[in-house]
């Protein structure tokens, strides 16, 4: 990468050392010169509250241009011209156009201007390596927009991230002070998660460049002791994606199983060792596809910044599964079901906090289920769903005789519903409560086999938990004495309870379609509801919309 620089970096030495060459010798030169250069700076830093603020500190002399900053410039040309390394487009920072204008400098005041210009792309480097490239609140605008084409229905909120704020008076008073080049690469995500992703990003890049994995395999299922060219061909692939060391033999053998066995933990399949459909349809998906994942996943860890700390609860939608994770350590783990794969009712990745258990839940029907799936059946049979009741403004039971149904369009129907506890309330026996904007919260579940499948996105959007006492036990164990005692106690009642905790939990819920938990292996999962496909497209659309303004600019001028 270092050659990138020579051209524009070495024009810059010495229009600088022209421009200021009486430095050194005291000459009138040197006032003339400086006065000039902190005139343009002042100038062309007033339009810009940060830039004014932070050049005013300095009595406004540069950061950049001149000699001794020349390792400044240096840094900041490399970190620029490696953003593709991170998965975000270099040409973000108008390169091209930068070192044009180097290329051509005449003047103090060109070379003030120039000061500003690497000043500013300071600052959309480090904007985009601590909060990311993309705005989430735009992306979930565009996902619902996407979504409302595909749906009737109201569609819900996405993404409901908050961002961090980034202190960029202080990283560049560090970047003052400190080596150049080691402050810029500090400022990536410090996780072990987003340097794998990285390395997955390299590696995938790297086959990709060779053909990529190898021939699709051509079969519906392959077993131990098979042989033949689809077995050969399977083989191949898995060698290429490193889940098994180079062998020749053309026999489905005990190696080539445990090597199935590890793609299909890394996928969220059943680990068998047999290459069914579902398997050998995820195998012969191609590392373009990988690749994708990887850059939107990038992209998701530089929103987050900073890793979650302590202890705190996470649910990966992608993965349906929620954790327990405690100091970087996975203390609990359970099954889950998320929303299906319908926009109205996919589940939303915000943060929250769990604040209380509900034991023996009443199931209070959001209106949107009332008006989709039970008034139909209960105006055709009045008798219909009869374990649920209807309610008044007031949560009053109105006997469904008084009610006229034909009177009430479905928008203007007045009545709520609702379940009173039972083991087959679709709550189950126990909810966990985060209060949130989305009505969004994690509860058991009667429809117990749903957690046999491998893709379990089948709810309304709540987080239905494969083993809520369990997980209800390792939230209260930290909160009152005997919780095995209490919760059994109470399940007995059947009464409504509510049990508040006396530490508030965090509670995450996230969506990673790529990710490492500290093996250094990635594990990936089907992007279920299409949201990483945005983020990758909309980092593409950025890519080739400058990619066309370049293009046009060369062509006009």
């Amino acid at each position: 990468m270092k050659d990138i620089f020579i051209r524009p970096w070495f024009k810059l030495i010495w229009t600088c050392a022209l421009l200021l060459l009486s430095v050194g010798h005291g000459g009138a030169n040197e006032g003339l010169a400086q006065v000039s250069l902190r005139l343009s700076i002042y100038q062309n830093s007033q339009k810009n509250t940060f830039l004014n603020k932070l050049y005013s500190s300095r009595n406004y002399n540069p950061i950049f241009v001149t000699q001794k900053n020349q390792g400044r410039v240096s840094a900041l040309l490399r970190a620029l011209e490696g953003s593709n390394y991170h998965g975000i487009p270099s040409e973000l920072y108008g390169l091209q156009k930068l070192y044009g204008d180097i290329e051509k400098l005449k003047s103090e005041s060109e070379l003030g201007i120039l000061e500003i210009e690497f000043a500013k792309k300071f600052i959309l480097y480090v904007k985009h390596m601590k909060t990311g490239v993309l705005d989430p609140k735009v992306i979930n605008m565009r996902l619902i927009e996407r979504a409302s084409l595909e749906s009737d229905n109201q569609v819900p909120t996405q993404l409901d991230l908050k961002l961090k704020k980034v202190n960029l008076m202080e990283i560049f008073m560090k970047f003052l002070i400190t080596n150049p080049f080691q402050h810029l690469a500090s400022l990536q995500p410090k996780t072990d998660d987003y340097k794998a992703l990285i390395r997955e990003k390299i590696r995938l890049e790297k086959i990709l460049l060779v053909g990529g994995w190898g021939k699709l395999v051509n079969a519906e299922i392959l077993k131990p002791g098979e042989s033949g060219e689809e077995v050969t061909k399977l083989r191949n692939r898995l060698i290429r994606m490193g889940y098994l060391k180079k062998t020749y033999s053309p026999i489905y053998d005990s190696k080539l199983k445990l090597a199935i066995k590890k793609f299909q933990d890394a996928h969220g399949l059943q680990s068998d060792g047999i290459a069914g459909k579902i398997t050998i349809a995820e195998i012969n998906i191609p590392p373009s596809e990988r690749l994708k994942l990887i850059i939107a996943s990038l992209e998701r860890r530089r929103w987050l910044s900073k890793p979650y700390e302590g202890k705190y609860l996470v649910v990966n939608i992608p993965e349906f599964k929620l954790k327990i994770v405690n100091k970087g350590k996975t203390i609990y783990q359970s099954r889950v079901v998320v929303g299906k794969s319908s926009p109205s009712t996919f589940t939303p990745e915000f943060s929250n906090k769990l604040e209380f258990l509900v034991i023996n839940p009443s199931w209070y029907v959001p209106k949107s289920i009332v008006i989709e799936e039970y008034l139909p059946d209960i105006r055709e049979d009045i008798n219909a769903s009869s374990e649920l009741f209807f309610t008044d403004n007031n949560g009053k039971f109105i006997s469904r005789e008084l009610i006229n149904f034909d009177k009430f369009s479905d928008e203007d129907f007045p009545y709520g519903m609702k379940q009173p506890p039972s083991i087959n309330n679709p709550l189950g026996q126990v909810k966990f409560m985060l209060p949130n904007r989305h009505n969004i919260y994690l509860h058991d579940s009667p429809s117990k086999e749903l957690f046999l499948e491998e893709e379990r996105a089948f709810s309304h959007g709540c987080v239905r938990v494969h083993e809520p006492f369990k997980l209800a036990y390792e939230i209260l164990k930290d909160n009152i004495e005997d919780p095995d005692f209490v919760l059994k106690y109470l399940l007995k009642n059947t009464k409504e309870f509510k049990l508040t905790l006396k530490d508030d939990i965090p509670v995450h819920i996230v969506y990673l379609t790529a990710w490492s938990e500290g093996r250094g292996n990635v594990s990936y999962r089907k992007d279920i509801y299409g949201r990483d496909f945005e983020i990758y497209q909309s980092l593409e659309n950025i890519k080739q919309t400058l990619m066309i303004e370049k293009l046009i600019e060369k062509s006009y001028f």
